[in-house]
């Protein structure tokens, strides 16, 4: 079975002619054009102006015909569906970077914004008058620090992560379509 998307043919007859290539002594456009409708039940397939019954992009199901070669614009079932799960996968890891860049982002301006108030003439006055003050701010100066040396290290693993993942998600499509590839 082949896979491929609607692309306004105004005919069955037309989406035939796009997606077979039939070979002397094949079958008829008609035979072809009922193992069509038979695979896609689903869409309005007999209908008078195709164009007007199903949007651009549908997915159609084309099944293998003996003594046909198939159009140039399918793609095996397979190779289709590795596709699909591959786009979405990197899709999904796309928004998952995004959303953990953010949320790094967001902590680290936190704590931007905790040393700019720890460092403003206030705090430093206060703790030159008051060295118990002084050593709580230094503390919590080293402990903003440590804490945005800490999101670094972890955004550098984070980052890694998604690289193998997406690697691992090229390698699982490769199989899915059949291929080899290690």
């Amino acid at each position: 079975m082949r896979v491929t998307r609607f692309r306004g043919e105004g005919s069955l007859k037309e989406l035939v002619d796009r997606l077979y290539q039939i070979d002397e002594g094949g079958p008829s456009q008609t035979a072809a054009a009922a193992s069509l409708i038979e695979a896609n039940r689903h869409l309005p397939l007999q209908s008078h102006d195709l164009s007007k019954a199903m949007p651009k992009g549908t997915m159609i199901a084309v099944p293998e015909l003996e003594a046909t070669r198939p159009g140039r614009t399918t793609d095996p079932l397979r190779e289709a569906a590795a596709k699909a799960a591959q786009a979405r996968a990197a899709a999904a890891l796309e928004q998952l970077a995004a959303a953990l860049d953010a949320d790094n982002d967001r902590s680290v301006a936190e704590l931007k914004a905790t040393d700019a108030l720890i460092s403003s003439e206030e705090f430093r006055a206060a703790a030159r008058e008051d060295p118990q003050v002084a050593a709580q701010l230094e503390e919590i100066g080293t402990a903003a620090q440590a804490e945005m040396d800490r999101i670094d290290r972890q955004r550098r693993r984070q980052r890694h992560v998604l690289d193998q993942a997406r690697s691992a998600s090229d390698r699982l499509a490769a199989v899915l379509a059949g291929a080899t590839k290690g």
